[in-house]
């Protein structure tokens, strides 16, 4: 097949047939040069700019690999799935306008595909575009109200731009389905606290002592929360569960002389 070509250089099919020997003999940089020079030949060819594409891949020659995947859109524009992973490319090569057209790209040819969508939403919050991004999430997480992936990112996108009310929607949602994330109980009670949501706090404060109840920074929360509340007994308690778990808790130690000492002076100064 060398023969072949060295003698009929120009003839294509002659060209084709040696770039699939090398593919399929394994000798991937013979089968690119020679996939190259038969699509200066033949540029639309399909099967030969997957073949192409395939070997870039392996080679992880990204810079080649764009290239080959735009002119594979050129002739299959409607590709949704080369469209994503051009996008995938050009973030990877920190391109990220090209990346993000790519990802509106693909996700317009497949509007119902999730994966795109959150790959366009990761990418939008790359680029600081946070509410835009939070936009696309939420339109993920209305076509699968399952998908944690986006409500966890949302959960984040929430933190980030203070919205705390949504944020609160988030975090019960996924303790409805992982009950047992005592850190995201934690954060649910802190939100609920700080609205004044005192009954409520206590609950998930409770549920995150249950689950990690070595966790001084949960029950000092907790204790917090029945002092504020003036419920001291109980606030006494959890500071000294506090103390006994971390001796090196100042506050603890303070606040456990303190409590005491207030619960013994509303005892003797009660009306009798």
């Amino acid at each position: 097949m060398q023969k072949a070509v060295k003698l009929s250089p120009k003839d294509s099919t002659f060209r084709k047939a040696l770039a699939t020997c090398y593919y399929e003999a394994g000798k991937r940089n013979e089968a690119v040069n020679e996939y190259e020079n038969f699509l200066s030949l033949k540029p639309n060819d399909r099967d030969a700019l997957y073949a192409l594409a395939d070997l870039l891949k392996k080679e992880n020659d990204k810079r080649k690999l764009v290239n080959v995947y735009e002119r594979i859109l050129s002739v299959e524009p409607k590709n949704h799935l080369v469209a994503n992973n051009l996008a995938v490319l050009y973030d990877a090569l920190g391109k990220r306008e090209e990346a993000l057209t790519h990802y509106r790209k693909a996700l317009s040819l497949a509007p119902e595909n999730n994966e795109y969508r959150k790959n366009l939403a990761q990418s939008l919050e790359k680029m600081g575009k946070l509410n835009e991004a939070i936009e696309v999430y939420e339109k993920a997480l209305q076509l699968n109200p399952r998908d944690f992936d986006s409500l966890n990112s949302l959960a984040d996108l929430y933190v980030r731009t203070n919205n705390e009310k949504k944020l609160l929607e988030a975090y019960r949602k996924i303790l409805k389905v992982e009950p047992n994330k005592a850190d995201l109980h934690d954060k649910l009670a802190s939100l609920l606290a700080k609205n004044k949501e005192f009954d409520e706090a206590i609950n998930h404060y409770q549920k995150a002592v249950q689950l990690a109840p070595q966790n001084f920074a949960y029950r000092i929360n907790l204790a917090r929360v029945y002092e504020n509340m003036e419920d001291l007994e109980n606030a006494l308690a959890e500071y000294k569960t506090v103390y006994k778990i971390d001796p090196e808790s100042q506050e603890a130690k303070d606040k456990v002389h303190d409590l005491n000492i207030e619960i013994l002076r509303r005892k003797h100064t009660a009306t009798p």
